[in-house]
């Protein structure tokens, strides 16, 4: 049995990274999970995945990392964004084929967020590649020839502070792991960039708290990075012509 199954069983290892201390549950937005960045020819883009990509940790959208990530991208390309947020229903990889089709209508854009819930549930890394792959396959019928898929990659679990140090010791590994196993599947697929977990974020332990504001923050740096992306893949296609 693996270093990280043993983990698993001894300490219980389902403790969900962004579990809280106080004694108030998790924060989610209560607003609908949609907006727009007024501007010209309004790039779409649709964020799916676990309870980060769904604002966890916030009171309002406007906070989550969709709406932070449309207006850095607004800001940067002169353009509209129309964002929208959709969550896996179990905040786990395997369900992402049960989101309703009609979310990605007329979507340039996806961001998949996922990795932290299957880390922690030590979801198998062939399990993972083939949920991956599948995810992938379906998302390129979705978005069209000059749009993109921008997969985030799993934060490095062996610096998260809200779990132990055993926990972490074993999570890190395998989310390495799962990061390599999607490298690997994304690999040829023209359409997909891999977004890194921010290294700014990476300084300390990352432990968010209740407070909105740590949440906010860690969303906005993530949200620099994932804007940085498609605003890059924006200017190599008006490079191409």
């Amino acid at each position: 049995m693996s270093l990280v199954h043993r983990v698993a069983q001894s300490i219980g290892f389902i403790e969900f990274v962004f579990r809280r201390r106080d004694s108030a549950g998790d924060i989610f937005p209560s607003d609908a999970p949609v907006g727009t960045v007024d501007g010209t020819r309004p790039i779409r883009v649709l964020v799916i995945g676990e309870s980060t990509a769904m604002g966890l940790g916030v009171a309002t959208h406007s906070l989550a990392v969709a709406a932070q990530t449309a207006r850095r991208l607004a800001r940067i390309t002169g353009r509209g964004v129309l964002w929208a947020s959709v969550g896996f229903p179990d905040s786990r990889l395997r369900t992402a084929g049960a989101i309703d089709g009609s979310s990605f209508a007329g979507v340039d854009v996806v961001v998949v967020m996922a990795g932290i819930v299957d880390t922690l549930c030590v979801t198998p890394v062939a399990e993972w590649k083939r949920n991956m792959a599948t995810l992938l396959d379906d998302l390129e019928t979705r978005v069209p020839a000059h749009g993109q898929l921008v997969v985030a990659a799993i934060p490095p679990m062996d610096n998260a502070g809200s779990i132990s140090r055993a926990a972490r010791i074993a999570a890190g590994i395998h989310a390495r792991r799962l990061n390599s196993a999607t490298r690997s599947t994304a690999s040829g697929r023209d359409l997909v960039d891999l977004v890194d977990f921010p290294a700014a974020l990476t300084e300390d332990l990352w432990v968010p708290k209740s407070e909105q504001g740590t949440y906010r923050q860690m969303y906005s740096v993530w949200a620099e990075a994932f804007a940085g992306a498609i605003a890059n893949r924006l200017r190599e296609t008006v490079a191409r012509g």
